[in-house]
């Protein structure tokens, strides 16, 4: 069997199992455990295939067969164009945060400050962050001690664990008042009733990533609620919000004191982020 035969038969199983994307799955894994490159693969379709190689290979296909992400498999995650460590510990990082942290940038005018990510995870906000924004600390905050190890691991391998704190937390619930100068927040916000509707992959991320409650706003507000204290005055909240929860998520902001909320769409044309400021 030839490298190109290989991609085609384990893209074909790929297929059948339901993948999203058999072709590109299948080229990944069959480099990560050839010790490739992706693109080096095109240049060695004639390869031939030894029974060693195929003995790495099977289980790494045999757990994207029963649809395990493609990230946990690789250990690897992409996001704003670095690469950071990805597993069970927290949620995969969506394309569609790129645009909370781009939002998160556009505030920051002065040159120096501290950034909270509430919910942190990975930590892929705020390192991302602060590899953007020399002059400034972050603190990201979770109240999982498996996913601020792993953000920790992250920082270190990003080269901002210099800059960057982590604190075990529940929300706000251990966070001193008045010295936050940018707020960001990833929270769950999909509802109870539909989280076992979600593709496979997505149900592998820990529940507690996922379940923002009966209308998926728990979290949500329990934050807005809480965040004023924790802000020091003319500084931004920013939220990743669900498509139909703009204007709830509004009029929270509008009712604990905020101004200026503004909503910003992903790339789709559905509302994803909302940001406002805080005025007091």
């Amino acid at each position: 069997m030839t490298l190109l035969e290989l991609i085609q038969v384990t893209a074909d199983f790929f297929k059948k199992k339901g993948i999203p994307s058999p072709r590109f799955d299948a080229e990944r894994i069959i480099a990560a455990s050839l010790g490739l490159k992706r693109i080096e693969l095109y240049l060695q379709f004639e390869r031939p295939i030894l029974d060693a190689d195929l003995d790495k290979l099977r289980p790494l296909v045999k757990r994207r067969g029963e649809r395990v992400p493609l990230q946990h498999i690789l250990q690897t995650a992409d996001f704003w164009g670095l690469s950071f460590r990805s597993d069970s510990r927290a949620l995969v990082p969506r394309p569609e945060t790129e645009i909370l942290l781009e939002t998160a940038l556009a505030k920051t005018q002065p040159e120096s400050g501290t950034l909270w990510d509430v919910g942190t995870g990975s930590g892929i906000i705020p390192i991302s962050f602060l590899r953007e924004k020399k002059g400034w600390r972050a603190t990201g905050l979770d109240f999982s001690p498996d996913a601020l190890a792993l953000a920790r691991e992250n920082a270190e391998k990003l080269s901002v664990s210099d800059r960057a704190d982590w604190l075990l937390s529940d929300l706000l619930d251990n966070a001193p008042d008045g010295c936050c100068n940018l707020m960001a927040a990833n929270l769950p916000y999909i509802p109870s009733g539909i989280l076992e509707s979600l593709p496979p992959e997505v149900r592998h991320d820990p529940a507690s990533a996922l379940d923002g409650g009966s209308d998926g706003l728990a979290l949500i507000a329990r934050l807005i609620e809480s965040a004023p204290p924790k802000m020091a005055p003319g500084s931004f909240l920013i939220l990743e919000i669900g498509e139909e929860q703009t204007t709830p998520v509004c009029a929270m902001l509008e009712k604990a004191g905020f101004i200026s909320a503004e909503t910003i769409k992903d790339l789709n044309g559905k509302p994803r982020i909302v940001s406002a400021q805080k005025n007091f």
